[in-house]
């Protein structure tokens, strides 16, 4: 390794030279190939990509002083290297591609020709100043740049580990320690053969874009001592270089993309190309794309699925220079004299979008829990990316295992791994951003796949069948407990107490109800290798070679294959289940991998709905498993780590529908204002065109909208014949349908009369009698006027559309009636005829011999009618007229001498009617009679009136109300007081219904006498009076009848007392204790009844004043006082001396003794 010195001097020179280089060299290619529209670019270009594969891309602009020479994205943020003369670093907020932020500038010591993001750093390639170092940790304020020189002309870098690699011009390749990023150590330099503008790292190699030496390969294996370049040469002018896999890619200048293999960088292979329309400064790969900043020819795209075959699919020129680009998500952001945002979306197909994170390992399994994918990532060990914006994936932060990680599982704050060889790798991921080291337990197989539930951690370990290890402490997970059936275990799914797993080439069901001892196991073979299992309610979903199945697990210890579905050309790995859809990740072996969605909404009989092609637009090497959730699937790409798929977002693969289509039309010549309409449907439509078969296009290309009208308005004129239309919608991908209408334009209509010529009637001798018609028609002929009985007396003659033509009678046609008939015909044969009556008559009205009187009726009428009688030598027909009413009867045919009848219609209104008949005869003579029709009506009837009413001075809120009826007509009513007035209405009344009056309060002492009057619409009326009286009351009530003092002893019951008061106006009375207050009442009392009080029982022994008190409405009393004296209970007498009793036994005893004498005188 040599280490270049120079002087100023020298670096003058050599800036001279490479500016020289920079500028003239495109030139001088571009003169070579004859393109001399170098500077004709012009910037309302900006928005209009030339190419027609990429003619609805559009483009977003942001200016910057300087020119973009290098361009990196990182998060929401476009760094550029401002080559102009000042030199900077550029930043651009781009979290709106659509609508960049405003340039943020970090100037440099020289102008910036590369820079490279690394962490919170950006490491520039700035000229003479050599690398600069700049902190973007706030990326709105970058921090001062830091220098370590080099030892010629710094351009592109490249940044791996600690190293950066920088393109030093004529001093080759510089490497410099960047561990401590803001003391870069001292470079170490590797000549190239030319001038090096570029670097790429990739693996233990630095491949140089140099100059005119094409492209330099250094071993870098260790970077403080390079290796020395093998080169390659190209046949342009090696300008940038990006490597992907096996191939460098070089912008080659004039020669547009050379792409170069490098599977052996000892050795690279001999250059193919892709030419570019312009001269290619720098190049991006993305997936099976390479886009080429193309100097004055804005972007090209090349299409490199094929490596060994690139050919270029689209160019875009953007009006300006440009000379650095980057691919991030749907954007190819370019820089130039600004930074453009070309959106890119239309590359993504078949897919709407995928979302790619790549990783450092073989993906195997993924697994997604908040914002966050845990990817199984073969030797990388656990990769976990951000996804808290699916499109854009973070970087993935990586922890080790012993093994190969080929699938996982989070729970809580660990992710369990299953590794390979390695067993079980439990890892802390309670800070994802930092996930923990590994804390392994080894099994004895190969660990495949794995599900925890509870404290256990179920894996299919291979040829050791299941193994079940204790998590309960994770940091410490215990001894594995196997069950071991024989059969290859790959993926292991629970559910309940049992463990299901895709073993062998069926299905494997475990009792591990108890954990630490498995219990029996029931085995299904499926007839091919049985790769993953998902398990839902009663069902298991396993892919096994070439085919999907569904087996019915309602008993586990009696699993059933109830469907299976063949799986065409590509192995299917893994399979998720979300609500009625299963998901297939599927291994396509070099062409990339398919994600599969099938109907699992009736799991017998699964039905295939989709599938989104991967492809290796990533360098993937087929999908192994994936993990839906919300919109979105996780796809773990053995190639390309994670890529990230919108499942409901897809790609416009298929032709627009059309949705609404005219039917075949015939049309009558002469139209307008005919038409066609069209409706169709498309995710992006693009134009429709209208072609008429033998014409061509007729309408269009026109934007259309998905789902709106498309009218085509048919041209007026088009003569008789069938006209052929057909419609194309096309959409943005080419896609398109049509439908074809036939329109027929025929004459198969009569010619129209637009003026019919009116019936004549005429006198006899009559002169100069003519009438006259009008009539249209697209194609008209001739005219004819006959009289029927005679012949044509008129034309044939040729008539024009819309022009009045006329017939003279001719003169001395004598009494009678004439019938011309005018016949009008158009080209077609089509006719219309008129007829026209003249009658020539003698005037002579009707006479009218029998008139009706006039009638007078009630409102109930029923049953009336009119007569009349009339004579005529030829009569025609009568109606009659009611006045303000038309027509009522008729025209009708009468005879002569006949009486005519006229039924009244019962339940006329009230009022004068008159009825007017009309007799005419066949010559429009006629005679007319007038009758009158008079209906009255019966005065209203109050059947309802207030009484005279008598009140004392004070009153208040009182009212009078009446009900009066007239079912007819009631019309109003109003109120008058006498001496007053009215004092109310006309106001509006209703039969039957009450109107009540307010009486004012506060009226003074006297009579008031108010008369209501009820009219009818007619003016019948009918009134009542009534008296009011207000009277002033100074009289006290009266007492009449007063009850005396009473006296009783105590346990005295119904005693009570009663009185009788007389009053004009009685109100009310109470009683009152004289200690107890009111014992009874306010109680209405009436003149000259009684009212009672009853005593209260249980008084107290004493006396007991009450008082009563009556009042009236004026507030007039009288009081009376009653004195109850209660006793204690009369004691009973003492016994007489000889009581009652010895008295009977003295009777008894000489009663006793007189029968004993009187026995012994007997003896």
């Amino acid at each position: 390794m040599t280490k270049h010195i120079i002087n100023k001097k020298q670096k003058s020179k050599r800036i001279l030279l490479i500016i020289s280089v920079l500028f003239i060299l495109p030139i001088f290619i571009n003169f070579l190939q004859a393109d001399f529209g170098f500077y004709s670019y012009v910037d309302d270009n900006k928005g209009n990509l030339d190419y027609e594969y990429l003619r609805n891309s559009e483009v977003h602009y942001r200016d910057f002083s300087g020119d973009g020479w290098d361009i990196f994205i990182s998060g929401d943020y476009a760094y550029i290297a401002d080559g102009g003369i000042s030199g900077s670093l550029v930043v651009i907020d781009i979290s709106d591609p659509s609508n960049p932020g405003s340039p943020i500038y970090e100037s440099t010591d020289d102008s910036a020709f590369g820079v490279f993001i690394s962490g919170d750093y950006a490491f520039m390639g700035v000229g003479t100043a050599g690398l600069a170092v700049i902190d973007i940790s706030n990326p709105t304020n970058p921090g001062t740049p830091v220098y370590e020189p080099t030892d010629d002309f710094a351009n592109g870098l490249y940044v791996s580990g600690d190293y950066a690699y920088v393109a030093d011009g004529n001093a080759g390749l510089a490497v410099i320690d960047i561990s401590n990023p803001t003391n870069p150590g001292l470079p170490d330099h590797e000549a190239t053969s030319d001038y090096a503008y570029d670097v790429y790292v990739s693996g233990d190699y630095a491949y140089v874009a140099d100059g005119s030496a094409g492209l330099a390969v250094i071993d870098i294996s260790n970077p403080t001592n390079p290796g020395t370049a093998v080169l390659k040469n190209t046949s342009g002018y090696s300008m940038a270089v990006y490597v992907e896999g096996d191939y460098a890619y070089v912008a080659d200048s004039g020669s547009g993309l050379a792409v170069i293999d490098i599977s052996d960088p000892t050795n690279p292979g001999t250059p193919v190309y892709a030419d570019t329309d312009g001269s290619a400064y720098a190049v991006y790969v993305d997936g099976d794309y390479a886009y080429v900043a193309d100097y004055h020819k804005g972007i090209a795209v090349i299409d490199i699925s094929d490596p060994t075959n690139p050919s270029k699919i689209a160019q875009g020129n953007l009006g300006e220079n440009v000379y650095s680009i980057c691919i991030d998500g749907n954007y190819a952001f370019l820089g130039g004299d600004g930074l453009y945002a070309v959106e890119i979306s239309e590359l993504n197909s078949p897919l709407d979008l995928w979302w790619n994170q790549d990783t450092t390992g073989n993906s195997q399994g993924v697994f997604v829990s908040g914002d966050y994918a845990y990817v199984a990532d073969g030797a990388s060990g656990l990769a976990v990316i951000d996804i808290s914006d699916p499109t854009t994936p973070g970087a993935p932060q990586y922890s080790n295992t012993a093994g190969d990680a080929e699938d996982v599982v989070v729970s809580g704050d660990y992710a369990y791994v299953a590794d390979g060889g390695g067993g079980l790798a439990v890892i802390d991921v309670s800070d994802p951003t930092t996930p923990g080291t590994a804390v392994r337990r080894d099994t004895t197989g190969d660990s495949r796949g794995i599900f925890v539930s509870g404290d256990y951690a179920f894996i299919a370990d291979g040829g050791s069948g299941l193994a079940i290890i204790d998590i309960s402490n994770p940091t410490s997970p215990g001894a594995p407990v196997y069950k071991d059936d024989g059969y290859l275990a790959k993926s292991v799914y629970i559910e309940g107490d049992y463990a299901y797993l895709s073993a062998g080439s069926g299905i494997l069901t475990i009792d591990i109800s108890d954990p630490t001892t498995p219990g029996a196991s029931v085995y299904l073979s499926l007839g091919g290798d049985a790769r993953d299992i998902y398990v839902r309610g009663d069902y298991a979903y396993l892919v096994i070679y070439n085919d999907i199945v569904t087996v019915d697990i309602s008993d586990p210890t009696n699993p059933t294959l109830i469907d299976k579905e063949q799986i065409y050309h590509t192995v299917p790995e893994g399979i998720f289940v979300s609500g009625e859809y299963a998901y297939t990740a599927e291994d396509y072996g070099s062409m990339g991998g398919y994600i599969k969605i099938w109907d699992i909404s009736n799991p017998a009989h699964i039905s295939f709905v989709d599938s989104l092609y991967i492809g290796d637009t990533y360098g993937g090497d087929g999908a192994f498993e994936s993990f839906v959730t919300g919109n979105y699937i996780y796809v773990a790409d053995s190639g390309s780590g994670l890529l990230v798929c919108e499942v409901r977002e897809r790609v416009d693969t298929k032709d627009p529908t059309i949705t609404q289509s005219p039917s075949d039309k015939v049309i009558e010549a002469g139209y307008t204002g005919e038409s066609l309409s069209w409706r169709a449907t498309d995710t992006n439509p693009n134009t429709y065109s209208i072609e008429l078969e033998g014409n061509g296009i007729v309408a269009g290309p026109t934007a259309w909208s998905s789902g709106s009208l498309v009218t085509y308005n048919i041209p007026e004129g088009l003569s008789v014949g069938e006209y052929d239309y057909t419609i194309n919608f096309t959409d943005d991908h080419g896609f398109y349908a049509t439908d074809s209408v036939k329109v027929t334009v025929q004459d198969t209509e009569n010619p129209v009369f637009t003026e019919y010529p009116p019936d004549l009637n005429v006198l006899v001798g009559y002169t100069e009698i003519s009438f006259s018609w009008n009539a249209t028609d697209a194609h008209p002929d001739m005219y004819t006027v006959e009289l029927m009985g005679t012949g044509i007396v008129a034309g044939p003659t040729a008539w024009s559309s819309g022009v009045v033509y006329t017939y003279n009678i001719p003169d001395g046609l004598s009494i009678g009636h004439y019938s011309f008939i005018v016949n009008i015909s158009d080209e077609y044969d089509h006719f219309s005829t008129a007829t026209v009556k003249l009658t020539v008559y003698e005037p002579d009205d009707p006479v009218i011999t029998d008139t009706p009187m006039d009638i007078l009726v009630g409102p109930a009428y029923t049953g009336l009618n009119f007569s009349w009688t009339a004579t005529d030598a030829n009569p025609d027909i009568y109606t009659i007229e009611l006045q303000g009413g038309g027509i009522v009867a008729g025209p009708i045919a009468w005879s002569s001498g006949v009486a005519v009848t006229y039924d009244i219609p019962d339940g006329m209104m009230t009022g004068e009617h008159y009825f007017t008949i009309n007799f005419t005869d066949e010559f429009d003579n006629y005679a007319t009679d007038t009758v009158k029709l008079t209906i009255q009506d019966a005065a209203p009837q109050i059947i309802s009136a207030p009484d005279d009413i008598v009140v004392l001075s004070g009153y208040a809120d009182l009212e009078f109300s009446w009900i009066a009826t007239d079912t007819e007509d009631p019309d109003t009513y109003t109120i008058e007081l006498a001496g007053t007035g009215t004092v109310a209405g006309p106001t509006s009344w209703s039969s039957g219904v009450a109107v009540v009056y307010d009486i004012p309060d506060g009226l003074s002492l006297g009579d008031y006498y108010y008369t209501i009057n009820f009219t009818d619409e007619i003016g019948n009326y009918v009134t009542d009076e009534v008296k009011f009286t207000v009277q002033e009351d100074s009289e006290d009530p009266v007492i009449t009848s007063t009850p005396e003092d009473y006296g009783c002893f105590s346990g005295y019951t119904d005693v009570c007392f009663v009185w009788i008061a007389t009053d004009a106006h009685p109100a009310t009375f109470t009683v009152a204790h004289e200690e107890q207050g009111i014992v009874a009442g306010p109680t209405p009392w009436t003149s000259g009844d009684n009212v009672s009080f009853t005593i209260p029982e249980g008084l107290s022994v004493g006396e007991h004043i009450f008082t009563i008190n009556f009042t009236d409405i004026a507030g007039n009393y009288a009081i009376d006082n009653v004195k109850l004296t209660i006793q204690e209970e009369n004691p009973i007498e003492p016994t007489p001396a000889i009581p009652f009793g010895s008295s009977f036994l003295a009777f008894m005893t000489i009663s006793i003794i007189g029968l004993i004498l009187y026995q012994r005188r007997k003896k």
